[in-house]
């Protein structure tokens, strides 16, 4: 006999997506790699349970509708730090007449830009 699978709560669901989704945009403000990295076990274990379509008591679903909300500010707080990093690496790179190897996606990075395109003053 297999053991049975606790039932879904869509309500502690919705809070630990919130909690690790706050987390990660902690850990990526603060500048650290290493606490990037340490939080990835935690959105991961976040993510890992998709949200049940079970019925919420109204109380409980007003509290999930607020985690979920809360979940979606700090993925858009996680998507501004990763765009302000990536425009100051970039900016840095071209400054310097180099490129990232990768863009964003994993894909290859475009060429570095031509220095005479390059329009800024050091």
């Amino acid at each position: 006999m297999t053991p049975s699978r606790p039932e879904a709560d869509p309500g502690r669901q919705a809070r630990d997506l919130r909690v690790a989704l706050e987390g990660l945009a902690r850990a990526l403000a603060s500048g650290e790699p290493a606490a990037v990295l340490d939080h990835e076990p935690v959105l991961r274990a976040a993510l890992s349970h998709s949200l049940a379509s079970a019925p919420l008591a109204a109380t409980a679903r007003a509290t999930a509708r607020e985690d979920l909300a809360a979940a979606i500010r700090a993925l858009a707080h996680c998507r501004a730090i990763g765009a302000a990093t990536t425009a100051l690496v970039d900016a840095t790179l071209d400054t310097l007449g180099r490129t990232a190897g990768y863009d964003r996606h994993g894909a290859g990075a475009s060429a570095p830009p031509r220095a005479r395109d390059l329009l800024a003053r050091v």
